[in-house]
């Protein structure tokens, strides 16, 4: 056999098994002419761009290539011829309309025919669709990022920036160049030349550094004046904590109408305060001024001059009375306390407030409640106070129940409960009038404040100066149409302890239960 025909032998030998790996190849592979024309399609080519291989020999490779890929497509035919292989990723139409997306792997070989374009089109449109939804997902992350109103810092667990938006770099007002170092600890030291406690900040810092998986919100203040509020959370990846983000909101102009308001309102009180006081004096001193000026006229006789002297007296009286009532809100009302017990007080106190009325109140006072150091005189006062007030709203009668245990409050109850925590005696006026309404509720502590034609406005606001003033809590429950439940809490002596044991069993609430700071349900 000649070396011709050995030759011949060998090409339609190769373009068999090419011809084999053609049709049966799991990739699309198109034979093409030097202008993009057909020559063969695979059946996986055909399946992949929906057209059969009869439609496809009668069309051009720009003919199922979207517009916006055709100039890729040609230059890609180009650097085949130049370059031997070029890979690309491109755009097909299919004959159904709807776009995909392949990787082409093109070259050109000689073929018994003569020079062919061969490319191997990979399907990735579903690869795509992943990297387009992800960049969607990124961009959609860098637009929040960059227009929220707060400064965000990212950190690695080694103290390494990862990553911050423009708005921290305004914040801070920190150089471009400083932060393309990626170095926390120089950020670190030119943030901490700006904020005032720096040695607090700093523990706080640190502190997070050694704990990463802690989550805290901290307020700081600047010596510019700014005031920051700084919320850092641990980022997880799979439950695996690698950083930290730090979130710095500029809440200055939030504190600055904070303390406005704050001011506005100590105004008002002490406009209401100094008004109250100047009415309830000059009613006083009339009659004072009243009475003294007709003991001086002529044609009085002595006993009618004791009379109206007596008079003055009385009204000199109740001068000293709010005098006495207003000192209570100052140092001069300190308590004048003795350790003693609460009960006897509360039941004389109440039923002399409720002599000559229609209510009546129910004790639950327990012999084993704890001895109290308090000022006998103004511990009085507060429960006359509180009766009265139950009194004057059930104007129908019915029953005012005071009850009272003793009640040991833990460093977890301490939230709840906004006092210290240690023993206390526990004691609850409850009245089944109409209830205060939510708008009234937060201001019945206020001095002057009343709803009463002929209030002075001074018997709750006296009631819980008294308390506070003991080292006790005060506060108030109320439902529209179910009455009002005064608590007080005052902390056991620990000057003198009660030698009786005290009784396992307890009368009245329970613990804490129904017991929360002021509110309503109206």
């Amino acid at each position: 056999m000649s070396n011709l025909e050995n030759n011949s032998n060998f090409q339609q030998d190769r373009e068999s098994r090419y011809q084999s790996i053609f049709e049966s190849a799991s990739v699309g592979i198109l034979n093409m002419k030097r202008d993009g024309g057909f020559i063969q399609a695979n059946p996986y080519f055909c399946n992949f761009i929906g057209y059969s291989e009869e439609q496809l020999l009668k069309m051009n490779i720009l003919d199922i290539t979207h517009p916006d890929d055709i100039e890729k497509t040609k230059a890609g035919f180009r650097e085949a011829r130049l370059n031997q292989r070029v890979e690309f990723d491109k755009r097909y139409i299919r004959k159904d309309g709807n776009l995909i997306w392949g990787r082409v792997s093109s070259s050109w070989i000689n073929m018994s025919d003569g020079e062919i374009s061969v490319a191997i089109i990979q399907d990735i449109t579903e690869k795509k669709r992943v990297e387009l939804e992800n960049q969607k997902s990124i961009s959609l992350l860098q637009a929040t990022f960059e227009s929220t109103a707060d400064g965000i810092l990212v950190m690695d667990l080694n103290g390494h920036i990862v990553s911050y938006n423009k708005k921290f770099l305004r914040l801070w007002d920190i150089p471009d160049s400083m932060m393309a170092s990626r170095n926390g600890e120089e950020v670190l030291s030119f943030v901490m030349g700006m904020v005032k406690d720096q040695p607090k900040v700093l523990a706080k810092i640190r502190e997070l550094q050694a704990h990463s998986d802690l989550e805290s919100l901290d307020i700081m203040e600047l010596m510019d004046g700014r005031v920051f509020e700084l919320h850092t959370i641990p980022q997880r990846i799979s439950d695996v904590c690698v950083g930290r983000v730090l979130n710095y909101r500029d809440i200055t102009e939030r504190k600055n109408l904070e303390l406005e308001r704050l001011r506005h309102e100590k105004l008002e009180s002490l406009g209401l305060l100094a008004g109250g006081i100047a009415h309830d004096f000059n009613n006083i001193l009339t009659g004072i001024l009243g009475n003294i000026s007709l003991a001086q006229t002529d044609d009085n006789t002595k006993e009618y001059i004791l009379e109206v002297l007596k008079e003055a007296e009385g009204a000199t009286f109740r001068a000293k009375g709010l005098a006495n009532q207003l000192l209570t809100f100052a140092k001069g009302g300190t308590p004048l306390k003795e350790v003693q017990t609460i009960s006897n007080l509360v039941k004389e106190s109440t039923e002399f407030a409720l002599r000559g009325s229609t209510v009546r109140a129910h004790f639950v006072l327990p012999d084993n409640l704890w001895r109290l150091n308090f000022d006998k005189d103004q511990m009085g006062q507060v429960f006359q106070n509180l009766v009265i007030n139950a009194m004057q709203v059930m104007s129908n009668g019915g029953v005012i129940e005071i009850v009272g245990e003793n009640l040991t409050i833990s460093p977890e109850d301490k939230r709840e409960f906004f006092i210290k925590d240690g023993k206390y005696v526990k004691l609850e006026i409850k009245d089944t009038g109409g209830g205060i309404p939510g708008n009234i509720l937060t201001k019945i502590f206020d001095p002057y404040f009343t709803t009463k034609q002929n209030g002075s406005g001074l018997g709750l606001a006296v009631t819980y100066s008294i308390i506070k003033k003991h080292g006790g809590y005060i506060t108030v429950i109320s439902k529209v149409g179910s009455g009002t439940t005064f608590t007080i809490l005052l902390p056991a002596s620990i000057k003198e302890e009660r030698k009786k044991p005290i009784s396992e069993e307890k009368v009245g609430p329970s613990g804490k239960d129904g017991f929360y700071p002021v509110s309503t349900d109206s």
